[in-house]
C-alpha cells in the first residue's frame, strides 16, 4: 500500500472518531446498566462486573505488543517496506495468542479458589459463576487479537475503520448481555453472547486488514528477526501498562486503609468524573502516535512542530474543561448523585480537575517518547516517582482527607507533566522555551483571560443557575472566538476544517 499523507485534517478526523468510538459504547453502557441490575440482581451483576473487569484489564498485560504493533506499522509505512507488514502481523498475533492462552489457562486454574475462597460467592451462584469465568478466560486470546488487528489498522492511521467496527463491537459487550437478560439466560449464557460479540469483531477487523494489506492474504507467517524489537519495546510497555492501573487506583486503596468505604465512595464519583473526560487526551493521543512514529523516522522537523501543537491543542481542549468542573462542581454533583454527595465531593472534584489538565498534557510527551522507541524512558519516570508519591498520598490523606488524596494526585500530574517535558526535551534536544512557539504563548494568555473571568466573576453571582450558565457560555463563547481568530495559525484553521472534508497540510 502506499503510505498516507499524514495532516492536520486527516489527525482531526482521527481525533473525532477515536472521541466518538469511546463516547458511544459508554451512552449504551450506561443506558443498560439498570436494566441488568434489576434482571439479574445485585449479586449476578456484580459476578458479571468482576468478569467485565477481568476482560478489560487483561488488555494491560500484552506485552505492549499493541503499542509496538502500530509503531512499526507506521514506520515500514513511511519508509513504503509494506511488504513487512506480513511479519508484524503475524509475529504479534502469534505472541499474542500464546499470552492469552496461558491467561486463559490462570483463569482456569485460579477460577475454583476465587469463586469458593476469595470472592465469598454464595454457593447457589457458585458453578454458574466459575463457568462465566472460564468463558471469560476462553475470550481473553480474542481480546487481544482484537487489539493487535486494530494496532495495524491505527499503523495506517485507519481510525474510521477501526472505529466503525469498535462502536457496534464494544457496544455489543453491552447490549448482547441485556439481550441475554431479556431472554432469560444465566451468566454462562451471557458470557457466551460476548464471547460471540468479540469473535465478530475480530473477523471483521481481520477481513478489514486483508483488505488494506493485501500482502496479508499470502498466508500467516511468522518472523523471528522481528520478535525481539516487538518484544523490546513493548517490554518496557508493559512495565508501564503495570504501574498505571497502580497509580489510577491506589488512592481508592489507601482511602479505604486510612478513613472508611464511605470516604472512598465520596472520592471515586469525583474520580470517575475526572476519569470519563480522559477520553479527550486518549483520543488525541491514539491518533497522534502513529503520525509520531512515521515523523520520527521521515522528518524531526513535523516530529517537532506536531509535538508542540499537541501541547497547544490539549491546552486549549483541556482548560476549559476544566474550569468547568471547577465552577459547576457542587450544583453537577447535587444533580447527578444528591447534596450529600455535593456536600463532601465538591471541593475534591475542583482539585482533581486541576490534576486533570495537567495530566492529559503529560500524555502528550509519553505519546512521543514511545513513539520514538523509548518507552523506557517513560517507565523509568514512573518508577523514579512510585514510591515517593505513595508516601505523599499516604501523608495526605491522613492530614486532609479525601481532599488530601485529590491534592497528592494534582501534584503527581504536575511532577510527571514537568519530568516528561524535560526527559523529551533532553532526549530530543528540544529547547523547552521552543514550546512557546507556534502560539503557545497566546494560547496561555487566552486560557489565563477565561480562568480569571469565570473564577473571579462566577462567585461574586448570585444569580440562579439559569443566568450563571448564560455568563459561562458568553465566557467560553467569547473564548473561542479569541482562541480562532488570535491563538490558532493558518495551519491550525486548515486542520479544523480539513477534519470535514477540507485539505489541510503541515
Amino acid at each position: 500500500m502506499q503510505s498516507r499523507q499524514i495532516h492536520g485534517g486527516l489527525l482531526a478526523r482521527n481525533t473525532a472518531f477515536n472521541f466518538v468510538g469511546s463516547l458511544v459504547p459508554l451512552a449504551v453502557a450506561l443506558v443498560v446498566t439498570p436494566y441488568m441490575i434489576r434482571g439479574l440482581g445485585l449479586e449476578r451483576f456484580g459476578v458479571l462486573s468482576l468478569a467485565w473487569a477481568i476482560l478489560w484489564y487483561s488488555s494491560y498485560f500484552d506485552l505492549g505488543l499493541t503499542r509496538a504493533t502500530t509503531k512499526f506499522t507506521s514506520q515500514v509505512i513511511g519508509k513504503l517496506q509494506p511488504e513487512k507488514i506480513p511479519a508484524i502481523l503475524w509475529t504479534s498475533l502469534g505472541i499474542q495468542t500464546l499470552l492469552g492462552g496461558i491467561a486463559a489457562a490462570g483463569i482456569y486454574i485460579t477460577t475454583h479458589f476465587l469463586v469458593g475462597r476469595v470472592l465469598h460467592i454464595p454457593m447457589a451462584l457458585s458453578r454458574e459463576s466459575e463457568l462465566a469465568f472460564y468463558g471469560i478466560g476462553a475470550t481473553i486470546p480474542v481480546f487481544l487479537a482484537v487489539g493487535i488487528l486494530s494496532a495495524l489498522l491505527a499503523g495506517a492511521h485507519r481510525f474510521d475503520l477501526i472505529n466503525a467496527v469498535k462502536i457496534p463491537g464494544n457496544s455489543l459487550m453491552f447490549l448482547f448481555p441485556a439481550l441475554g437478560v431479556y431472554l432469560g439466560y444465566r451468566l454462562p449464557g451471557i458470557v457466551a453472547l460476548m464471547v460471540l460479540s468479540r469473535a465478530l469483531m475480530a473477523l471483521v477487523l481481520l477481513l478489514m486488514c486483508w483488505k488494506i494489506f493485501p500482502g496479508l492474504g499470502s498466508g500467516p507467517r511468522m518472523d523471528k528477526s522481528i520478535t525481539r524489537p516487538l518484544l523490546s519495546f513493548g517490554g518496557w510497555v508493559m512495565v508501564c501498562n503495570i504501574l498505571i492501573p497502580i497509580l489510577i487506583y491506589v488512592d481508592r486503596f489507601v482511602i479505604g486503609a486510612v478513613l472508611s468505604i464511605a470516604a472512598v465512595a465520596y472520592y471515586s464519583v469525583a474520580s470517575e468524573v475526572v476519569g470519563r473526560l480522559q477520553l479527550v487526551p486518549g483520543s488525541v493521543g491514539s491518533a497522534l502516535f502513529p503520525a509520531f512514529s512515521t515523523f520520527s523516522v521521515e522528518d524531526p522537523q513535523r516530529l517537532e512542530r506536531l509535538y508542540a501543537r499537541s501541547l497547544k491543542t490539549m491546552l486549549l481542549l483541556m482548560v476549559p474543561a476544566g474550569l468547568l468542573l471547577i465552577v459547576f462542581a457542587r450544583e453537577a454533583l447535587r444533580l447527578w448523585v444528591g447534596t450529600e454527595f455535593a456536600v463532601h465531593s465538591s471541593q475534591t472534584l475542583q482539585v482533581l480537575a486541576v490534576g486533570l489538565v495537567l495530566n492529559a498534557l503529560g500524555q502528550m510527551p509519553t505519546n512521543l517518547l514511545d513513539a520514538v522507541g523509548r518507552p523506557d524512558l517513560r517507565a523509568k519516570v514512573f518508577l523514579m516517582y512510585v514510591l515517593p508519591y505513595l508516601a505523599a498520598l499516604w501523608f495526605f490523606v491522613h492530614r486532609f482527607g479525601i481532599l488530601g488524596a485529590a491534592i497528592a494526585w494534582t501534584a503527581r500530574s504536575a511532577l510527571e507533566l514537568t519530568l516528561f517535558l524535560v526527559v523529551v526535551s533532553r532526549h530530543l534536544r528540544l529547547p523547552l522555551f521552543r514550546l512557546a512557539e507556534n502560539g503557545m504563548r497566546k494560547a496561555l494568555g487566552a486560557c489565563g483571560a477565561l480562568a480569571a473571568v469565570l473564577l473571579l466573576l462566577f462567585p461574586i453571582l448570585r444569580a440562579g443557575l439559569f443566568v450563571q450558565g448564560l455568563v459561562v457560555l458568553s465566557a467560553l463563547v467569547g473564548f473561542c472566538a479569541v482562541t480562532w481568530r488570535f491563538v490558532l495559525d493558518k495551519s491550525d484553521r486548515r486542520s479544523l476544517r480539513g477534519a470535514v472534508g477540507y485539505d489541510s497540510s503541515y
